[in-house]
């Protein structure tokens, strides 16, 4: 009688393993592309309707300036700089540091 039990078909099985089902990572806006630009047409826009009391000239004679080419090369490449690591900033990876 344990024989015709052992060969029944609905014996115990091994159970089945199921693999979960890998989760698909979610796209999001990245918002600082879209902010930046943003910001810098709203710049441009707001520059363009101030009318200055002064120039650059006249800045640098007020501070006192007698090369006024190259401290204005080298105010320019101040400002590039800091532009640089300020769209570099946005623009990496935000989970790279992160653990």
């Amino acid at each position: 009688m344990n024989e015709q039990y052992s060969n029944n078909r609905f014996q115990r099985r091994p159970p089945i393993i199921m693999q979960p089902a890998r989760s698909r990572r979610k796209k999001h806006v990245r918002w600082e592309l879209l902010v930046l630009p943003a910001v810098i047409i709203g710049v441009i826009w707001f520059v363009r309707g101030i009318e200055p009391s002064g120039s650059w000239e006249d800045f640098l004679d007020a501070i006192g300036i007698h090369n006024k080419p190259r401290f204005t090369s080298l105010f320019v490449l101040g400002i590039l700089a800091c532009a640089v690591c300020a769209v570099a900033r946005v623009l990496k990876d935000s989970k790279k540091g992160k653990k």
